[in-house]
């Protein structure tokens, strides 16, 4: 567990690394230190370490599904009241898995993909202070992933900003694939340090979908960037996103 005034810290277990890379960017954008665990076997070892603050469970796991990892968890004195809210893009909320993660403690259930508001919200009910109260992030780092809002053709969605240049950015969306050729607004908060405080800034980023190609779970997009404001700000970004490649 987090010590008074430090990061709350989330472990994220997931085997697909484009939805734990979403539900990461999520975490960091709600304040909180996200710890990723592809599978069972590093979640147990992790949680030998020490529990964290809270637990994004995928059910779907590769070798030991999620109900079983929670199994043995529970049997950890540290980890026995970690709280837990269950992700699945399959396994409906009643029937015979939700049952047992019932009877393992687990309250709060989240349909993947889920949106960064589906994830406030859930996370208010299963920690004490909800994402409010998470101690202030610090300014991303360049291998730290961004969350955008976006709209297009009158639609709400939420993309991960991967890389890019002053010309075009690389997004990633979990939700509905975006048409070829249609017009893309996003909005994105870059945190920065600017002279010895930290300092939040609003990017906003018009342009047009030059491809979107289908992923396992979601779509990578290809923007072609015709404005972006403030530019000072926007150029920071392009410096970040280029040393991250």
């Amino acid at each position: 567990m987090s010590e008074p005034g430090e990061q709350r810290r989330v472990m994220v277990v997931e085997d697909d690394p484009d939805a734990a890379e979403v539900a990461s960017g999520m975490l960091r954008l709600l304040g909180f230190k996200p710890h990723v665990c592809p599978d069972a076997h590093h979640a147990l070892y992790a949680l030998a370490d020490g529990p964290p603050d809270l637990i994004l469970l995928d059910i779907c796991l590769p070798e030991m599904d999620g109900v079983n990892l929670l199994k043995v968890a529970r049997r950890v004195a540290e980890a026995r009241d970690v709280p837990v809210i269950a992700a699945s893009a399959v396994y409906p909320r009643e029937g015979a898995i939700a049952r047992s993660l019932r009877d393992l403690g687990v309250t709060v259930f989240l349909s993947k993909p889920f949106t960064l508001a589906g994830l406030r919200e859930a996370i208010g009910k299963v920690l004490p202070g909800g994402a409010g109260s998470a101690a202030t992030p610090p300014p991303m780092s360049l291998s730290e992933t961004l969350v955008a809002r976006g709209s297009t053709g009158g639609r709400e969605i939420e993309l991960v900003v991967r890389g890019g240049d002053d010309s075009q950015l690389e997004l990633h969306s979990a939700q509905v694939p975006i048409n070829v050729g249609s017009n893309l607004q996003l909005r994105l908060t870059r945190r920065e340090i600017v002279d010895d405080h930290i300092e939040d800034t609003e990017i906003l980023i018009l342009g047009q979908v030059l491809t979107c190609t289908g992923l396992a779970q979601g779509w990578t997009v290809q923007l072609d960037v015709a404005a972006a404001r403030p530019q000072r700000a926007f150029d920071r970004l392009v410096d970040v996103l280029s040393k991250q490649g």
